[in-house]
């Protein structure tokens, strides 16, 4: 995808770090270091690399930590009780989740990958090939992954993400003696937070130079296209849907939020200091958006007569008889697997152009949605 007439341009969005432009896009060097990520850190020592998780789960208040070295290299004692020992680069490789999914294909690991639950919700062609060819195996079900398949697999390690401390097909798996591996990229709440985990699994297989390449161009135009929308007036949005009765839709400093004020748009529960969702009345909502501009995120709707089947008040905002709703549905395979779920976690420079596109298109008036659908 290109996005013309961004590059050059330097931002001066609060949430984004500058950088000088020759040192945002050239390579670094064959270590990588934290800048946006919040739930994990990165140290190199004398023939090991230390992986801290700040925060492997919801809701944690220890980390935990994996200590890397080569097969050859043999650590004292000392350095071996930092952490979890995880031999490296790893070779054959069962992760949980489709955001991993991406950082495989653009570090060019996905022959690495031997096994995946629930294959039918991976979006991307060129895992689904190699799915039917049978070089990746259906370990079953992500929430409980078929101990079996898995060890028949013998994978160097199982990459997974976790929502509690306590998962009993995980404890199995490192009882049987399979080294697991906590991924909680989800937990970021940036867009570029999100993307820089490309880093965190790039340390597993020595590829951070390849990291640093694709995360430094990946924030260079991200920052680059924030730039577009300073001297802009504030369109006001607002986000979300009724589920179960309740309207819930992103916090302030939840991901969702970030993205709309980096956008250039006003969030009207922008004075909300929480990072997770909230959780409101119908009435409470209207109340205060109902005359909004633009309504971005509304759960799987495709339509505007699929939205007002679900609710006919949906139809009294004025951001619906506008026809200025979006949805995350323009990338969703046959089998139902959604690409903004996959590719879109590392493509944050993509996501924030939909973004920019949703809220203002007169900024990027050639530009296409990608990831986002407005309804009709």
């Amino acid at each position: 995808m290109i996005l013309i007439a961004l590059i050059g341009c330097n931002s001066t969005k609060e949430k984004i770090k500058n950088k000088d432009q020759n040192s945002r896009i050239k390579l670094i060097n064959e270590q990588v270091s934290v800048e946006y990520a919040t739930a994990f850190d990165i140290e190199y020592g004398d023939g090991y690399k230390l992986v801290t998780l700040k925060t492997p789960w919801q809701g944690s208040s220890s980390s935990l930590k994996y200590v890397l070295r080569h097969k050859e290299n043999s650590l004292a004692d000392s350095i071996k009780n930092l952490g979890k020992e995880i031999i490296i680069p790893i070779e054959r490789l069962v992760c949980n989740s489709t955001s991993q999914i991406v950082f495989l294909e653009k570090l060019d690991l996905v022959d690495r990958l031997k096994g995946f639950p629930q294959t039918q919700y991976i979006y991307s062609p060129q895992i689904i090939e190699k799915v039917k060819s049978g070089s990746i195996t259906d370990v079953g079900i992500e929430a409980k992954m078929n101990i079996e398949g898995i060890l028949a697999i013998e994978p160097d390690v199982v990459m997974a993400f976790n929502t509690g401390n306590e998962d009993r097909q995980l404890n199995k798996l490192e009882e049987l003696g399979v080294p697991v591996v906590i991924n909680a990229d989800y937990l970021e709440t940036s867009a570029l937070g999100r993307a820089e985990w490309i880093k965190f699994m790039s340390v597993f297989f020595d590829k951070e130079k390849e990291a640093n390449f694709y995360f430094e161009n990946t924030v260079f135009k991200y920052d680059s296209l924030a730039s577009l929308v300073d001297d802009v007036n504030e369109v006001t949005v607002f986000s979300g849907s009724l589920y179960g009765g309740s309207w819930f839709m992103p916090a302030a400093k939840n991901y969702g939020a970030l993205l709309i004020a980096n956008a250039g748009g006003e969030y009207l529960w922008q004075n909300d200091n929480d990072t997770g969702w909230l959780n409101l009345d119908f009435e409470v909502v209207y109340e205060k958006a109902h005359s909004t501009d633009v309504w971005i995120g509304v759960g799987g709707f495709e339509s505007l007569s699929q939205l007002k089947e679900a609710d006919p008040r949906y139809a009294d905002f004025k951001a619906f008889k506008n026809k200025r709703i979006y949805s995350y549905v323009n990338r969703v395979n046959e089998a139902g697997a959604n690409d903004y779920f996959e590719s879109g976690v590392f493509q944050a420079d993509v996501v924030l152009a939909d973004h920019i596109k949703m809220i203002h298109p007169e900024l990027l008036p050639d530009y296409k949605l990608y990831y986002y659908k407005r309804l009709e």
